[in-house]
């Protein structure tokens, strides 16, 4: 085996220089990190590519970040979760777990990670999860396999000044809860002038602008439904409502169409979130007095978890195996601890009382947190040699 990768590296490089460069001007795209990974193969790639030119303020390492304008609105990408898979060599491998980090736009940094409950830098949040005061800073990308999960948007309202001003000033809405682009990046095809965004209030109003009009904002409304959470699913958006109600976002007349029954035995005053996981829909119901209640037990939980089955409705989800639920602050997910460093199986990871807690679906009880946002471990120096 040793022979043979040695015999495919030397193969690789040997290619001719114009292919080499051919390669370099229209597969790469001008994204820093493929540059930097394909120098990193072997001398004679690197005395073949230039290194990356610094990138612009519109672009990360990672490539160029949407950012759109419409009207007097701007919705941008402020983050990317990647999945890291540590992969030296060139022959692929799927047989160790990987980290999960989140990266957000910076200017003064080459990799600005981030905290996905909070959505801030991990060396400014209160929730880092390292004892050091700044994260570690070494990571040599150029070892791993990086793999886009999803995305997270922000939505920002440009306001004129006063007369007598000149420009506008811009503001993010303060009881703005979730912005959602539709259809994202990772679609495969879309008419530019059909997207839209969606966007999620905490009053519980549900909005949606298209992009190509300067029509403003119109309201999705069911009845009297207050939405808690949306989500994007297979190329559809889905809302949940109070009372557990999931609707499904008909695009093509605005309406709001129902999906799943009511939650049997709902609370108003819970908070629901939507999870995609495994090819089905969970729903999280948080009891909103968590931040100020201790006591908990198997009759009195303070989150209960139930799937959605098309056939017989809302049933209860006590065991979530080698899952974890994370309700992070723009996008909840689910990750499998087979998958991902740091992960612990049937728990829910969410942000109560400042900081990160664990809901163990076992003991019914919090508990402290497991480190995945990302584990500590992606920064040993054997992984960024």
């Amino acid at each position: 085996m040793a022979t043979t990768e040695k015999t495919v590296a030397g193969q690789w490089s040997n290619l001719p220089k114009e292919l080499l460069s051919l390669i370099a001007n229209h597969h790469l795209h001008s994204v820093t990190i493929h540059i930097l990974r394909i120098r990193a193969t072997c001398t004679s790639w690197r005395s073949v590519i230039p290194p990356p030119l610094p990138p612009p303020p519109s672009h990360t390492i990672f490539g160029q970040r949407i950012s759109i304008r419409w009207s007097n609105f701007t919705v941008t990408q402020t983050s990317i979760f990647y999945r890291l898979h540590y992969q030296p060599s060139s022959i692929p491998s799927s047989s160790e777990k990987g980290w999960i980090i989140m990266v957000g736009n910076s200017t003064s940094n080459p990799v600005q990670l981030l905290d996905p409950f909070t959505d801030q830098p991990l060396s400014e949040t209160v929730t880092h999860p390292y004892d050091c005061k700044t994260p570690p800073k070494l990571l040599n990308l150029c070892n791993f396999r990086l793999v886009e999960l999803f995305e997270a948007y922000a939505l920002t309202q440009f306001v004129t000044r006063q007369e007598g001003d000149s420009g506008s000033t811009s503001f993010t809405p303060f009881d703005l809860v979730k912005a959602i682009l539709f259809p994202n990046s990772t679609s495969q095809t879309f008419d530019e002038s059909s997207r839209m965004v969606f966007a999620l209030y905490s009053s519980g109003r549900l909005s949606v602008s298209r992009i190509d009009e300067d029509e403003g904002w119109t309201a999705l409304n069911h009845g009297n439904s207050s939405f808690d959470d949306v989500i994007l699913r297979n190329g559809q958006l889905y809302a949940v409502d109070k009372c557990g109600t999931i609707f499904w976002v008909d695009c093509s007349t605005m309406k709001l169409v129902q999906f799943s029954p009511i939650l049997c035995d709902f609370e108003a005053k819970k908070k629901k979130r939507l999870v995609d996981c495994n090819g089905s829909l969970y729903l999280v119901d948080i009891d909103t007095d968590i931040e100020k209640k201790e006591y908990y037990d198997e009759n009195n939980k303070a989150i209960k978890v139930y799937k959605l089955d098309m056939d017989h409705g809302w049933l209860n989800a006590e065991n979530l195996g080698n899952v974890v639920f994370v309700l992070g602050a723009s996008c909840s997910f689910s990750l499998s601890v087979e998958d991902y460093h740091g992960c612990e199986a049937n728990c829910i990871y969410l942000y109560s009382r400042h900081r990160v807690r664990a809901f163990s679906l076992e003991t019914c009880k919090f508990k402290r947190p497991k480190l995945f946002w990302p584990c500590p471990s992606l920064f040993e120096s054997r992984f960024n040699l």
